[in-house]
């Protein structure tokens, strides 16, 4: 039998315990509904919720006046909180693209880049801290794998930039930092509730990522059903040269690549848009234009040709606009649709591959 002492002892213990907080954005319907349910609530509770957290951008429990004061109370008891990263610093250029540097609740840092054109608003997210993939031509690759970043942590950039910017983000492409397939679950789960419809209700044709080329996840995007355009980063057409510049090619050369692509197609019945860096001297020549239609043989495909974007302590170049031209002639000539991408942000590092958080000195 304990003693009155060992109860306030127990008591006192409990008492000092700090309650680990835990983010709300970030968990599925189904887990908020499974949440609601535990604290006594119906289903339809969690679509509230879900709606004051996405389609209000709403971070104040208390401010969600339509559920019970009840369910608020045991929310906050219970050390569920609405936790969006804090904003750094930012860069802006010109033409209004925007990176910023935001810092999540454990000190580590992610760049986030926001890209106004026209009636598109759109926000390129990072998926990890650092990245593991090692590719030359990345500047994130460089600085190596911290960790991954949680689903809050994802969508929770997205919220973040609509309030820094005061406008509706339409468009989501997951190509900042990290390697999404390598994260595979959180950018999953952050991906459904961009789409959701009690979520950011942003349609499937504007959600995209952008992979290195996992094999198997590639697959299982196409496996499950995963409506959101797919890019591959391809750079090269020969197993030789791709794996100097991305050393991925190692594991999973092109002959395995290109099989999980087919499967992808064919599953999906959709397109792959193959993202190719130019580089001068190194990959922009005849040969790797005819390496690149006969990869795309049978696939279908569309490639996007984008010249190299400057990576401090990278000894490479961009080629001539008239070089990048011809390739895409070369291209086309051998049956293969391209465009050449426009580059945004490059003046401040925040184009294709120059996401680096360790690089903005300034705003530590």
């Amino acid at each position: 039998m304990c003693s009155l002492r060992s109860l306030g002892r127990a008591f006192w213990w409990f008492q000092k315990t700090e309650v680990i907080p835990i983010n709300l954005l970030g968990l599925s319907k189904e887990s908020l509904i499974g949440l609601t349910a535990a604290m006594g609530q119906p289903a339809y509770r969690a679509a509230q919720l879900m709606d004051w957290l996405y389609s209000k951008g709403t971070p104040d429990l208390q401010a969600m006046t339509d559920l019970p004061r009840s369910l608020r109370e045991n929310l906050i008891s219970g050390g569920y909180t609405v936790e969006l990263p804090q904003e750094n610093t930012r860069f802006q250029a010109p033409d209004g693209t925007v990176k910023f540097l935001f810092t999540l609740s454990d000190g580590q840092q992610v760049e986030t880049v926001y890209i106004p054109e026209g009636p598109r608003h759109t926000i390129c997210l990072s998926t990890q801290v650092g990245c593991g993939m090692g590719c030359l031509i990345c500047a994130t690759g460089r600085t190596g794998l911290v960790r991954n970043l949680q689903a809050g942590e994802i969508i929770g950039q997205v919220l973040k930039v609509q309030k820094l910017v005061s406008v509706r983000i339409t468009n989501v492409v997951i190509m900042g930092q990290g390697e999404p397939l390598a994260n595979y679950e959180a950018t999953v789960t952050a991906l459904n509730l961009c789409g959701a419809d009690h979520g950011m209700g942003i349609a499937a044709r504007h959600l995209a990522l952008s992979t290195c080329g996992l094999p198997g996840g590639i697959v299982r995007l196409a496996e499950e059903g995963r409506q959101w355009r797919l890019t591959v980063s391809l750079h090269a057409a020969c197993n030789e040269l791709r794996d100097k510049l991305m050393p991925i090619n190692r594991r999973y050369p092109l002959q395995v690549l290109k099989k999980a692509c087919a499967d992808y197609c064919n599953i999906s019945g959709r397109r792959i848009t193959f993202a190719y860096v130019l580089i001068s001297g190194v990959n922009d020549r005849a040969a790797e234009a005819r390496a690149v239609a006969g990869f795309c043989e049978g696939l279908s495909a569309h490639i996007n040709l984008i010249p190299w974007n400057m990576v401090p302590g990278v000894d490479l170049a961009p080629p001539g606009g008239e070089k990048v031209a011809l390739f895409r002639q070369w291209l086309e000539d051998a049956g293969v649709n391209a465009t050449i991408r426009r580059p945004r942000g490059a003046e401040f590092n925040a184009a294709c591959g120059q996401l680096r958080a360790d690089l903005l000195e300034a705003g530590k």
